[in-house]
């Protein structure tokens, strides 16, 4: 009897075995089918969103008539020029104004840059960065850009005086603004004026006068240059003497091209703004540190007019240079003898701020730019 029992149980626990193994494949059957049934059902959902997306794109593209553009123009607000100049002991002769600007108003001045070879054409349109249009969407923002405009404008002159052939007064800030929905996208430029035919100064009409000009300024410079040798001192003592015994004060202010570097090469008749821009220029062709500082000068009579002079480095400090009124010929208003040539030269802000006053807008309108300090004691 043990024996039969024993077989029965056996036959049992193998033929519930068997039926655990059978229900298992049946499950896994089922689960299998569900799976391609889930497929089928996500292949389905993606056709529906692709469908819905076709539904949208064709509802943003008939809304495109319904698109908003606004264009604005800011005017330059250049004012009467003053003059300029800049504060540091490491100083970057091409870019000492621009690195007092913000980073926003460095973006609009690197586009100028980038495209200064392309201003020769005196019509060409500037991008800038789509991101200065978020400066709209600020409290005040339009006036804000403007002032920016303004700032960049001074530093870029001031920066690059071998653009004299651009008048600033005739560049504009145009921005267009464009609304799709709730997304506003900003295009800006600058441009001449809408009813200029370019942004030349009076004289120049034809991008070959300019660079008939530019290639005269450069071949005058490299004789004037290629006389020159020594030390720094010595370096900076010859550009200072050769712009005082060829330059001319333009006392009836009828050049043209009186307050730049054109000027004095070519007609060699200038205001301050062009003896100092010229010995700048000269200086930077020798990588002699200096930068242009505007301001307020006093005559021997008391008077006051605004000026142009230099700050130039020499052994690690700052000095002073005003070659207009170490001229032998004009100073202020008065006459003065060969041995006061070098009355200005090289000198020290005990000396030389008794009748000079540094002041640092370049237009009356910009912002105020500081200068390199001054030794205290002459060279």
């Amino acid at each position: 009897m043990k024996s039969f029992y024993k077989t029965r149980y056996t036959v049992l626990l193998i033929s519930l075995i068997v039926i655990i193994i059978a229900l298992l494949c049946i499950f896994a059957y089922k689960i299998s089918k569900n799976e391609i049934n889930i497929k089928d059902v996500v292949a389905d959902l993606e056709n529906e969103i692709i469908d819905k997306g076709t539904d949208i794109n064709e509802k943003i593209t008939n809304n495109a008539n319904n698109i908003n553009q606004v264009t604005n123009i800011v005017e330059p607000i250049l004012g009467e020029n003053i003059y300029l100049e800049n504060n540091s002991n490491v100083i970057d002769n091409k870019h000492f104004f621009y690195n007092q600007l913000t980073s926003e108003e460095k973006d609009i001045y690197n586009a100028l840059e980038n495209n200064k070879e392309k201003l020769k054409k005196g019509n060409y349109e500037i991008d800038l960065p789509s991101s200065i249009g978020k400066i709209y969407e600020e409290q005040n923002g339009e006036a804000k850009l403007n002032q920016m405009y303004q700032n960049v404008m001074d530093a870029f002159n001031t920066d690059n005086i071998d653009i004299f052939y651009i008048d600033s007064t005739k560049i504009y800030l145009l921005t267009k603004i464009t609304t799709k929905i709730t997304t506003k996208t900003y295009d800006i430029k600058l441009s001449n004026g809408e009813n200029l035919d370019n942004y030349y100064t009076d004289y120049f009409t034809t991008e070959e006068q300019v660079t008939n000009a530019i290639n005269y300024v450069e071949e005058e410079s490299n004789k004037i240059i290629s006389n020159i040798s020594g030390n720094n001192y010595d370096k900076i003592k010859q550009i200072h003497d050769w712009i005082v015994d060829n330059i001319e004060y333009d006392q009836t202010y009828s050049n043209i091209h009186n307050n730049n570097i054109y000027g004095a090469l070519k007609d060699r008749k200038v205001v301050c703004e062009g003896y100092a821009k010229l010995m700048k220029y000269l200086l930077d062709k020798i990588n002699i540190p200096n930068v242009l500082v505007s301001g307020i000068g006093t005559d021997n009579n008391g008077n006051t007019e605004n000026h142009m002079w230099n700050y130039v480095m020499l052994n690690g400090n700052w000095y002073a240079v005003d070659c207009t009124w170490d001229d032998p010929i004009i100073i202020g208003n008065g006459r003065v003898s060969n041995s006061n040539r070098y009355k200005y030269f090289l000198k020290g802000s005990n000396d030389f701020m008794k009748d000079h006053k540094e002041i640092g807008n370049v237009s009356s309108s910009g912002m105020v730019f500081t200068y390199p300090e001054l030794s205290k004691e002459n060279y």
